[in-house]
């Protein structure tokens, strides 16, 4: 429901969600090069890419609702935004999916195997078109786009686009029905998740109804990361991880991408909170990252398609590269190979949405609608 009352992120907030964002789609990356089929196993990680997508779905709950309140004030414009946001990326990436797989597979072919499942080696296009459509998780299925795992969270998320535009910009019988529709196509798998990306959108609320003191702001900042950061150093999210697989009791594949969903909760309540606190000192973080807005700013604008080019990419370097022995060396050239491909190819995609935005919302009268503020 539409609050009535409009607030803009402030500069040094707004800098700052960029730079959460940016430094989330970087620990995917990092996390997917510690594979060893990747030439990584000389370092690990840990459950760092889980963890990154958790945040992603905060910042998207956030965002979203700040976005539906503020400026994509009809449902219109809101699916047009969204399809094209998603589309301008997604389906680039998909046919980059599989030149890369048929590239990578003509290098090394052991490179797309034994992946237990993240990946489907075998090459088939019929793989993508699920994905393209967002029907790729639903319920207890998970069609996998060759090696571009990562686009799993797009299923979910995209669901989540879809309930809360239901609830948003519907009322009454409508709104329940078509919230209740959506949830029934989603699936409980989704829904598990969805909590994750709600606490986002409740910190919205909270920044737009809130301001704390500043020194209460630093501490709702700095609190809940550290809180986070002892948990992992203690190995204890691994414990909690472990507890919401033994509650599930169905073993990985059923409940596949969300067995961790009670240590989702937990980290993401942390980033929510961690958000509001950052919003309540904007101009303290503006005057720090300021200086650093022109790299910041451009650098974020790419992050979907650093999440979305980087597997199939990757894994196909890495495949060129499988007679260069495992190391600091290897995984340099890869990861350096495999951003330079991002951005080139995100510098192409990415102003697409502006295009594809225009069309889904040509009105049948010759004007294009030209408001390009959405996320």
């Amino acid at each position: 429901m539409k609050s009535g009352h409009q607030k803009t992120f402030g500069e040094g907030f707004s800098l700052w969600l960029d730079l959460v964002r940016l430094a989330a789609a970087l620990a995917v990356v990092l996390f997917h090069l510690s594979i060893r089929q990747n030439g990584g196993g000389w370092f690990h990680t840990t459950a760092l890419g889980t963890d990154a997508v958790i945040v992603f779905f905060v910042l998207s709950g956030l965002v979203i609702t700040y976005v539906a309140d503020n400026k994509e004030t009809d449902l219109k414009v809101y699916a047009a935004s969204r399809f094209a946001r998603l589309w301008s990326i997604l389906l680039p990436a998909l046919v980059v999916t599989y030149l890369a797989d048929w590239a990578g597979r003509s290098f090394d072919p052991s490179a797309y195997q034994n992946w237990g499942g993240w990946i489907a080696p075998d090459g088939d296009v019929w793989r993508l078109i699920p994905s393209a459509f967002f029907v790729n998780e639903l319920w207890f299925n998970s069609i996998t786009p060759l090696s571009d795992g990562p686009v799993w969270s797009l299923g979910f998320e995209f669901w989540y686009y879809v309930i809360f535009g239901a609830a948003w910009y519907f009322r009454g019988r409508a709104m329940i029905a078509l919230v209740v529709m959506a949830c029934a196509i989603a699936g409980p798998r989704i829904l598990l998740l969805f909590p994750v990306w709600l606490i986002g959108s409740v910190a919205y609320a909270i920044i737009q109804h809130w301001k704390p003191t500043e020194r209460l702001g630093w501490f709702l900042f700095t609190i809940p990361l550290l809180v986070v950061a002892l948990l992992t150093v203690l190995k204890i999210d691994a414990r909690i991880v472990d507890l919401g697989n033994d509650l599930l009791g169905e073993g990985p594949t059923k409940w596949r991408s969300t067995q961790a969903f009670i240590w989702a909760y937990i980290l993401g309540t942390a980033f929510a909170i961690h958000f509001v606190g950052a919003s309540s000192i904007d101009y303290r973080l503006s005057s720090i990252l300021k200086e650093a807005s022109k790299v910041i700013r451009p650098a974020a604008g790419l992050t979907l398609s650093i999440y979305l080019f980087h597997a199939p990419l990757m894994l196909a370097t890495s495949a060129a590269l499988h007679n260069l022995p495992v190391g600091m060396m290897r995984s340099a050239i890869t990861l350096t190979a495999t951003l330079c491909g991002c951005i080139a190819l995100g510098m192409i995609c990415e102003p697409q949405r502006y295009r594809l935005r225009k069309w889904f919302l040509f009105d049948g009268t010759m004007a294009w609608r030209t408001q390009r503020n959405f996320e």
